[in-house]
């Protein structure tokens, strides 16, 4: 069965490696969809778009290839993109047997419209809200239009994938299957707190420096990368130990680095870009002592879910899929920096604590390691091939009869 994958995310970068290199989106292993696909289109913004050309660039595997779709990243590229995006898509699903939409997504819906044109079978992955979608001033305008578009067209689809066990479902509720981290029934082995982990929490109080990591994009205001600083300002003014925040994450750290400043702070602030590479973002994971989420929103905080899977003791705000993760004594109120430097300053002084939630961060990680995020994918494909599919397989069968 072939498959056509439509998603927003738009890059300058190749994508016709085997997975997507980008914190957000690194989730994208074609490899998982082709152990359920005979073969993958995959339909996305992209820079090298060239008007007027909608032949696939073929992926280093022959079975996956890429529909390059023009930038729609406001009303005004919508109005002129948005034909021609229409013809892209429906070239691609006149090959293809089913559409998978990864909402919220400009190209979702119109793959989705351009699918329901043709009378192709559909389901939708859904893997934030629109408040994070739209993580800007304009934004905020738009969010309330896109909420209610996502809720009518994930209420509509045949099945659903959800990035987050409660969350979204609550938010986006789907009137036909849906399939959360939750539901799947494979059971994680828990790992064993690491000797390099139990090592670096037992030298805490000789070592000069406590280490803090955050992650996420550094555009917009989503991901609280002031809070944090604003609550490292508070800690080091509550603790002599020397604390230091690295920051990890795509686009321009200027105003950040304006507000260390501001904050005087900014000879402990490191900005280090983008860690397309797992084994630097592993290596980078174990040197922290604490991992910090403050998000204004957040769905799916992979970088922090990746800093659970190591072991990191983590503080979270209590949004979207980070109170799923975190237990009420690792949450805070969104824009609480007070919260968030007594928490920091409780944790230095308190190496017992630290052990505890090491291991309570390997805890909630194992239930959404690669096996069963894996597993939670393929239980979705399977729904879409032999029931979504077939479903209107039959449809067509009874529409196309002429006894009826």
């Amino acid at each position: 069965m072939k498959l056509v994958f439509a998603s927003d995310y738009m890059t300058n970068k190749d994508m016709t490696s085997s997975c997507v290199q980008n914190e957000e989106r690194n989730d994208t292993d074609w490899y998982v969809y082709l152990e359920a696909f005979s073969e993958i289109m995959v339909c996305y913004p992209s820079c090298s778009y060239v008007p007027h050309d909608s032949s696939p660039v073929l992926h280093h595997d022959s079975r996956v290839s890429f529909y390059h779709l023009p930038p729609l990243n406001g009303p005004l590229s919508m109005l002129n993109y948005r034909f021609e995006t229409m013809k892209i898509v429906q070239k691609a699903l006149q090959k293809a047997d089913v559409l998978i939409a990864r909402l919220p997504s400009e190209v979702g819906f119109i793959a989705i419209q351009a699918a329901k044109l043709l009378n192709k079978p559909w389901a939708v992955e859904v893997v934030s809200s629109a408040e994070e979608y739209y993580d800007t001033s304009l934004g905020k305008l738009l969010s309330p239009i896109m909420n209610l578009r996502l809720q009518k067209m994930i209420g509509q689809a045949p099945a659903a994938l959800y990035a987050t066990n409660h969350f979204l479902q609550r938010r986006y509720p789907c009137n036909g299957r849906m399939i959360s981290r939750s539901s799947s029934q494979f059971q994680a082995h828990l790992p064993h707190i690491s000797t390099d982990r139990l090592q670096r929490i037992a030298t805490c109080y000789e070592r000069e420096v406590y280490h803090i990591g955050l992650g996420g994009t550094l555009s917009g205001q989503s991901k609280g990368i002031d809070i944090a600083l604003k609550a490292l300002k508070k800690v080091q003014q509550l603790t002599v130990k020397t604390v230091k925040l690295d920051i990890v994450g795509e686009g321009d750290p200027a105003r950040w680095k304006r507000l260390a400043e501001e904050l005087y702070i900014e000879d402990v602030v490191n900005f280090k870009g983008i860690m397309n590479q797992r084994t630097m973002r592993q290596d980078w994971l174990d040197s922290l002592d604490l991992y910090i989420q403050p998000s204004r929103q957040d769905s799916q905080p992979k970088v922090m879910l990746e800093a659970m899977g190591r072991g990191v003791p983590v503080f979270g705000s209590r949004v979207g899929g980070i109170s799923e993760l975190l237990s009420p004594e690792q949450l805070m109120k969104p824009e609480d920096d007070n919260r968030l430097a007594m928490l920091i300053c409780d944790l230095i002084n308190d190496t017992t604590k630290q052990r505890r939630l090491a291991g309570r961060s390997l805890e909630a990680a194992s239930a959404h390691n690669e096996d069963a995020l894996r597993m939670q994918r393929l239980e979705f494909f399977s729904y879409v091939i032999n029931h979504v599919a077939q479903r209107q397989d039959k449809k067509e069968l009874v529409e196309s009869n002429p006894f009826r």
